[in-house]
Order: C-alpha cells, then sequence, then structure tokens
C-alpha cells in the first residue's frame, strides 16, 4: 500500500520530464502506475468478499462525468481521449483509496497519507529552496528551473507556484495531523512548519492567507464540537500554531528576506500577501469568468464539450464586446471549476459534480463525525476546492486523486452490490490490463511526439515521422496531442489545401494557438474563403498581440494575392503595437467593448 501511494502522492508530484508538447504526460502516466501498483496489492482474507461489492459514491461521480463529456463531445464533434483516461483514473483512485481504508482500517491509511505528504512536502520545500538560492540549475536536469526567472519563480519539481503553495498546503495540514496524534513531535513539527509556511511565502501564492484562514476555521469548528477528543484539541493547537506561522511569513516576508540577506542569503521574493496588495486577484480571470458564462448561456445543457473551453475563449476575446486584458496566452481553462463545468459540462455536468461534492463532504460535518482524520480529510478538500476557485488543479491527474481520497473515505455509506466473485476479478483483471496497455503503450508514444515536435531538416526523414503520427492518431487517447504535433509538418500553401484544412480545422476546436490559426487563415485564403480567413487572423491579433511580430512574418513569408488583405491587417494592427502597445493593438480589430464583467 505505501508503495502505491508514494507513487500517487510523491513520485508523481515530482516529474521533471515536462517537455513540449505533453508537459504532464508523465505526470499522468506516473499517477496511473501508483494505482495500477494499488490494485494489484493483495486484500486481506476477511475483507475480500466482504467489501469488494462496495462503491464509493466518489466513483459513481466520476464515471457519470465521463459519461457527459462523451454525450457533449459527440454533440460538439469533439472529444478529447485525454478527458476520458483522466476521468476513468478518478473513478478507478475512488474505488481503490475506498478499498484500502475498509482492509486496513480508515485511521491507519490516513497516518500513511500524511506521512507520506509531510515527507514529500518537506523534499518540494527544498526543491523551492535550492531554486530561490540559484542553486537548482546545478542539479542537471533533476530539478526544475524557470529559465526566465531561475530565482523568483518557486514552483518546486511540481512547475508552477499555485500548485506548489496548495500541496506544501496539503503537507502543512498532514504535520498537524501527525503532531496531534503524537508522531511528530514538538522538536520537529514546529521547524517543519516554519520551513514549509516560510516557502509557501516564497511561492507568491496569493492563495496561501485562504488556505491558512479556512484551516483556521476547520480547526475551530472541530476542536468545539468535540471538547473531550484530547487528539482533536492537540490538532487544533498545531493548527493555530501553522496559521500563525502562515501570517507571519505573508506580512513579514521582506523583514525575513532582509534577515536572511544579512546572513548571505540574498532573497528578493514577494508572498502572497505583497502580490495581493499590488494586484489583487487578477482582472483577467474575470474576463474569463464572463466567457464561461457567455458559453453556457449559449450552450446550457451539457457545454460546449470537454476541451472546447479554448477556442470560445479566443472567439470572445475577438468579438464578445468584453472588456480587454491583453496577456497573449491561451486559455484553456476559465480558472473556475464552476463556470468552466458550466462551459464545457453545461447545467447537467455540473449538478453531477456540485452534487457529488456535497453528498460526499456534507457528512464530514455530522454530529460524530468530528475525528483528527475527518478533520485532515476536509481540509485538504478545502485547500484543493480554495484553489479551484482561481485556477484547474484537477485537471492534473495528482491533485484530482488526492480530492477523490478525501471524497472516497466520506463517512457517507458507500453503494452496494451484488456482483459474483468471479466478475469482482474479471473487473479487476480488465482494469490491471487496460492501464497496463496504456502504460506500454504510451510512454513510447510520448518519447515519439517530444521527438517529433519539431520537424526535421531532411524531407525522408518527415515523411516517415508523419506516418507514425498518423498512427499514434488512432488511438484515441493520443488522438488530439498526435495531430497537434502533425499540424507542425503541414505548410500553408496552395497545394492540397482540402488535405491540409482537413487535418487542421478540427485542431482549432481543441488548442486554437497563434501558429495554428494562422496556418488555416493562410489555407482559407488559397482557397477562397476570404471572410473565413480574416476571421482567424482577427482572432489571432486579439488574443495574442504580443505575437504580432510573429504574425506579421508569418504572413508575409508567402507572396500570394489571396494573402494581401490579411497581411495588411497584420501591417495596422503591428504599427499600433509598436506605437501604443498591445491594448491598442487588439482594439484595431477587436470588437469594440460593449459588455461589463460579472464581478
Amino acid at each position: 500500500m505505501a508503495v502505491g501511494l508514494g507513487i500517487v502522492l510523491i513520485i508523481a508530484f515530482n516529474n521533471v520530464w515536462r517537455f513540449s508538447p505533453l508537459p504532464d504526460a508523465l505526470t499522468d502516466m506516473l499517477a496511473v502506475s501508483g494505482l495500477m501498483v494499488l490494485l494489484l496489492m493483495p486484500r486481506q482474507e476477511g475483507a475480500r468478499e466482504s467489501q469488494c461489492s462496495q462503491l464509493p459514491y466518489a466513483a459513481l461521480v466520476m464515471v457519470l462525468l465521463m459519461v457527459v463529456a462523451v454525450i457533449a463531445g459527440r454533440r460538439a464533434d469533439f472529444l478529447s481521449g485525454q478527458a476520458v483516461l483522466v476521468l476513468s483514473a478518478g473513478a478507478i483512485g475512488s474505488q481503490v483509496f475506498f478499498r484500502e481504508a475498509a482492509d486496513n482500517g480508515k485511521e491507519r491509511l490516513v497516518t500513511l497519507v500524511a506521512h507520506l505528504l509531510v515527507f514529500g512536502a518537506l523534499g518540494q520545500a527544498l526543491v523551492g529552496v535550492a531554486q530561490a538560492l540559484g542553486l537548482a540549475s546545478l542539479a542537471r536536469g533533476w530539478l526544475v528551473v524557470d529559465a526566465m526567472n531561475p530565482t523568483g519563480n518557486i514552483m518546486g519539481n511540481i512547475g508552477q507556484r499555485n500548485q506548489f503553495a496548495h500541496y506544501l498546503g496539503w503537507g502543512m495540514i498532514a504535520a498537524c495531523y501527525l503532531h496531534a496524534h503524537g508522531r511528530l513531535r514538538t522538536v520537529l513539527f514546529l521547524p517543519a512548519i516554519a520551513f514549509l509556511t516560510l516557502v509557501m511565502g516564497w511561492s507568491g501564492s496569493r492563495l496561501v492567507l485562504a488556505y491558512g484562514l479556512g484551516f483556521g476555521l476547520l480547526a475551530l469548528l472541530w476542536a468545539v464540537r468535540a471538547r473531550q477528543d484530547a487528539t482533536v484539541q492537540q490538532f487544533g493547537k498545531a493548527a493555530a500554531w501553522a496559521v500563525m506561522a502562515i501570517a507571519f511569513t505573508q506580512f513579514f516576508m521582506q523583514e525575513i528576506n532582509q534577515g536572511l540577506s544579512a546572513l548571505g542569503l540574498p532573497l528578493h521574493l514577494s508572498s502572497g500577501a505583497d502580490r495581493l496588495m499590488d494586484a489583487g486577484f487578477g482582472a483577467r480571470r474575470r474576463v474569463e469568468w464572463t466567457k464561461a458564462w457567455m458559453v453556457f448561456q449559449t450552450h446550457p445543457w451539457f457545454g460546449v464539450g470537454w476541451g472546447g473551453y479554448a477556442a470560445q475563449s479566443v472567439w470572445l476575446e475577438a468579438y464578445g464586446g468584453l472588456p480587454k486584458v491583453p496577456e497573449s496566452a491561451l486559455f484553456t481553462h476559465s480558472h473556475n471549476l464552476i463556470f468552466q463545468l458550466l462551459a464545457e459540462t453545461g447545467i447537467v455536468g455540473t449538478v453531477i459534480v456540485v452534487g457529488g461534492l456535497l453528498l460526499c463532504l456534507l457528512p464530514y460535518f455530522r454530529k460524530g463525525e468530528t475525528t483528527p482524520e475527518n478533520l485532515f480529510l476536509i481540509s485538504m478538500a478545502m485547500v484543493t476546492l480554495g484553489h479551484s476557485m482561481f485556477e484547474y488543479p484537477l485537471w492534473y491527474l495528482p491533485f484530482l486523486l488526492g480530492l477523490c481520497l478525501v471524497l472516497a473515505l466520506s463517512p457517507l455509506r458507500p453503494i452496494t452490490l451484488e456482483i459474483r466473485p468471479a466478475l469482482r476479478r474479471l473487473l479487476g483483471g480488465s482494469l490491471v490490463l487496460a492501464m497496463g496497455v496504456y502504460l506500454a503503450t504510451g510512454l513510447p508514444n510520448f518519447w515519439k511526439l517530444v521527438a517529433y515536435n519539431i520537424p526535421a531538416p531532411s524531407v525522408a526523414e518527415n515523411e516517415q515521422r508523419i506516418a507514425q503520427l498518423e498512427r499514434i492518431g488512432l488511438n484515441p487517447v493520443w488522438r488530439y496531442d498526435a495531430d497537434m504535433v502533425l499540424a507542425n509538418y503541414l505548410v500553408p500553401s496552395a497545394e492540397y489545401v482540402d488535405i491540409k484544412l482537413a487535418k487542421l480545422e478540427p485542431l482549432l476546436k481543441y488548442r486554437p494557438y497563434v501558429n495554428l490559426l494562422l496556418k488555416v487563415a493562410m489555407l482559407r485564403a488559397y482557397k477562397g474563403d476570404a471572410a473565413g480567413a480574416r476571421d482567424l487572423v482577427v482572432q489571432a491579433i486579439a488574443a495574442y498581440p504580443d505575437a504580432l511580430p510573429f504574425i506579421f512574418g508569418m504572413l508575409h513569408s508567402q507572396k500570394h494575392p489571396a494573402l494581401m488583405p490579411l497581411q495588411r491587417l497584420s501591417e495596422t494592427a503591428l504599427a499600433t503595437y509598436q506605437r501604443k502597445g498591445a491594448l491598442a493593438a487588439v482594439n484595431t480589430v477587436a470588437a469594440p467593448v460593449s459588455r461589463t464583467l460579472l464581478f
């Protein structure tokens, strides 16, 4: 059990092989391999027949959401096999975690999880220290480094500052739980909390204050309701220390950095509180929330399809009439769990998820459930769901499995299914086989896509690569990723226009990056669709104004009468960009502001 959980909760968060075009593929594979190890573990004799016919509601929620994703994808003529994979893994993980708790006891499982999270969080925090001190680049690729900001972007091996702080928040809560049970003595607990909260502050995540406030309120509620439980009371005291440490490191970060600099450790990092007072939570988030609401209003029942938000976001940037906050990045997510579900799965998918969350989480607050284990688990959920209101951690499999753990261990009575033992074994074996096939085929596919992402100088070699990419694309899990790489080999020209459009246009529904928009625009122009071509160039300029030099260069890379209107459009926008900046350039093509933001 420890090995499988360790892979899911520690190793999967330490993937340093984040290569384009699939930076998270190996992370998913590591998480799936951890689930596979847990599935392969033999069950205790007394538990085989009594528990394997029980299903946690968390697994049912994942399955139902997967069905909605398939339905919505088919309705929109768009379906991401990756969504099916991730939601299937969530369902399997929920069942596996529930089974482990049933076989080994909830307290034993939670204690193991807490040990793993403390160990993993301290390790990640050490990586953060190496990044802050400029030492990570010396690790020969074993530590993640932001090449553009090596000592200012503190993100651990997780690779993103807010996800990094999220994981350290889990570790902080786990340390409090272990201290409450006497498994982490004060002499180790206090330095661990101080260290974790300091590095959380260095991450610059603005949500750390919310994590501290939420954890403090939950601990207070448990302490008030379980006055006679000495362990809960000790947990509350530990939480108080953690909250005070968060407050101190957030509001006195500059003084802390000055003190460390005086000791010879030059640091120039801002805490989340500093960033919050400087810029709030970011105006662009409010733009994306409004876009998601507009998409939902257009597709209310099943949404636009799983993964379809990105294309809607780009189109609305040009034609939605919203206030402009240019960032020149593709927003694949609206940065809010509820808005994203509404946009991509509609009312049906949102009701399933929100209803499932309430169904599984509310029992934690029932009378008689104020145990240390439940406080630890509900606090983990608080961090994850709080983060999900401003970003999308649940779109990363390890974080999704962390929430599935909480939902699966809910005090809610599970679903009882009458399934014969032989069929249960067959189902379990089939799942292991499917996961094994995914890993066996996925690993070579991943490395091929990484190797083939940039075309080779040799025409003959590129022809061989294209043939292999076509074969990889036959697998629905890898279809869109293979086609996205294949798009790099398709040059916009007047030859084979229909064939190229048939391959490239469907990708605009999934990932409308600037180069893809321009390729399809040029092909449409060659085909005689001047309006369709202009539409895509307008979207490219509106969504990626800082890419205007690239847009100008690509549109002028070929001389053809059909491209001249597009070239003039880019010339005007580029000249405005150079004189007045990104916002002015966007306004040369985008619809005028006619709407207000939701918030």
